[in-house]
């Protein structure tokens, strides 16, 4: 069953398609993430795949630099939902 998926896991969804990944391994992510959402595991799998990447892949710093910010911003909104006074 799919889930609301907040408004990093969009901006991951939309950054997974323009990385310079296999689009097999890319189409799993966006699923995961619009089934279940995002996890601690599967965005260090997508870094350490970003990683693995050829270096001359268009688009790969950016697209790690991207992937590390949005990835910090998820924690972060993930964990104030959870902080409570």
């Amino acid at each position: 069953m799919a889930i609301k998926i907040s408004a990093e896991e969009r901006q991951l969804v939309k950054l997974i398609k323009k990385m310079p990944v296999d689009p097999k391994e890319t189409k799993k992510w966006v699923e995961t993430i619009q089934d279940t959402g995002l996890t601690i595991e599967l965005a260090d799998e997508i870094r350490q795949k970003l990683t693995d990447a050829p270096d001359d892949a268009k688009n790969k710093i950016l697209a790690t630099v991207e992937l590390n910010k949005i990835v910090n911003h998820w924690r972060l909104a993930s964990q104030k939902k959870n902080f409570h006074r």
